[in-house]
């Protein structure tokens, strides 16, 4: 990922410090199936991976779609 992005951006300094971790806390069994909850009146909303399933991706997915929600409403 660091190659590809040096690729793309030249003279791209070292990282001071990296590393990564596994999406451990996705620990849901049974999600609604709704992106998120959004209450207009209260501009209030709730996304998350507890919404859509245990994915990182899932999680992402969920907070995108309520930024949209709530830029169109």
């Amino acid at each position: 990922l660091l190659a590809a992005a040096r690729a793309v951006l030249p003279g791209l300094a070292a990282p001071i410090w990296r590393g990564a971790h596994r999406w451990r806390y996705a620990q849901v069994t049974r999600a609604p199936g709704s992106a998120y909850a959004y209450d207009r009146t209260r501009r209030l909303g709730a996304c998350g991976d507890w919404r859509l399933g245990p994915r990182v991706e899932l999680a992402w997915q969920s907070g995108d779609a309520l930024g949209q929600a709530m830029m169109h409403h």
